[in-house]
């Protein structure tokens, strides 16, 4: 037993529970009497453990002894982590402060996120309608638009159910390029905005509209693109000395191709030509396109040319010009043909 307290006494003098600031000496008695109480008879011993509180009563002195350094011992690490804890817990009302200093930071983060989404989202929607080739049934007689952002289309069928009148109208800054049958990039049969045609279950009509135009050169033939209709037309070219005019059905333009649709006025008045070869998709030739070509002799069309309007004086003055196949049911202005004298019709 005297080794036991030696042991003790030199566990408490050791300097890292020293740093504990503990009184070795209040210990002690406890260790004393654990070990005197447990020699009395067993009948008071037991009687006096059953009712003591003390943890140490029923302990001899070296079970007690291992008690006091098991507890020294948790002591010892519980002690630091609860201090290192306080360390980091902020006071209440300084993290409310904190909290309310980086509030307006988030806030803003967080308008700036829905902002930048919410355009992100208005410029998909923008450039889909834009791009968008499927157009949109406007009401039951078969009426689409190609690009329902730029403008709208509707139809109003007569009485007696034969007849449909169709109404174009564009939006915004949008032109109306024309009225394509059978899909939006059909051959046009009308650029004016409101017509009246045969009403037929089967048969689908699609208002063009165009917002933005190109500039564009190929094979000394030049063009303004409607960027938004899929449409072409011909404004003329970039060759004085062309003799020889073959008007494509399409013109490629940054990997699309753009039907041909007409033929600007003035695009090729007093030039040299002696031959035009008509396109099947050209709907129009407008006034003055073909003014004063005096050695233009022959001006072609193919068999299903979709042609519907010569305007005036398109071919006016062209002295030499011979021959010239119209469709049946092209509509030509009485100055279309002016002064020329040895034009023959096929």
């Amino acid at each position: 037993m005297e080794d036991n307290k030696n042991d003790f006494e030199e566990f408490l003098n050791n300097s890292s529970y020293n740093e504990m600031n503990y009184d070795s000496e209040s210990l002690k008695p406890h260790a004393e009497q654990s070990s005197t109480e447990a020699q009395q008879s067993n009948t008071e011993t037991q009687t006096n453990l059953e009712q003591s509180n003390d943890p140490y009563a029923n302990l001899d002195y070296n079970e007690a002894l291992d008690m006091v350094i098991n507890n020294f011992k948790n002591s010892k690490k519980s002690k630091p982590q609860k201090e290192e804890k306080k360390k980091k817990e902020k006071p209440q009302e300084q993290y409310y402060q904190e909290e309310r200093k980086k509030s307006p930071l988030k806030t803003i983060l967080v308008i700036l996120a829905v902002l930048v989404v919410a355009a992100a989202i208005a410029l998909c929607v923008y450039f889909f309608a834009l791009k968008d080739n499927g157009g949109s049934q406007t009401n039951e007689y078969n009426i689409y638009t190609n690009n329902d952002a730029l403008g709208t289309a509707s139809g109003q069928l007569s009485e007696d159910g034969e007849e449909l009148t169709l109404t174009a109208t564009p939006n915004g800054q949008s032109i109306f390029i024309g009225w394509a049958q059978g899909s939006e990039s059909g051959n046009i049969v009308s650029e004016d905005a409101v017509i009246t045609v045969e009403y037929s279950e089967d048969t689908s009509y699609y208002a063009v509209f165009n917002l933005t135009t190109e500039l564009h050169s190929y094979r000394y033939i030049e063009y303004t693109i409607y960027m938004e209709a899929g449409y072409a037309v011909v404004t003329g070219t970039s060759d004085e000395d062309l003799t020889e005019l073959t008007l494509p059905n399409v013109v490629n333009y940054e990997g699309t191709n753009f039907k041909v649709y007409k033929v600007a006025a003035n695009a090729f008045s007093d030039s040299n030509l002696t031959r035009v070869n008509i396109s099947n998709n050209l709907y129009r030739i407008e006034d003055h396109a073909f003014y004063n070509c005096s050695n233009l002799a022959v001006v072609s069309l193919g068999d299903g040319s979709n042609l519907k309007v010569i305007d005036d004086y398109a071919f006016a003055n062209c002295t030499s010009l011979e021959r010239i196949n119209l469709p049946a049911n092209v509509t030509t202005s009485n100055t279309a043909f002016e002064n020329c004298p040895l034009l023959t019709e096929e």
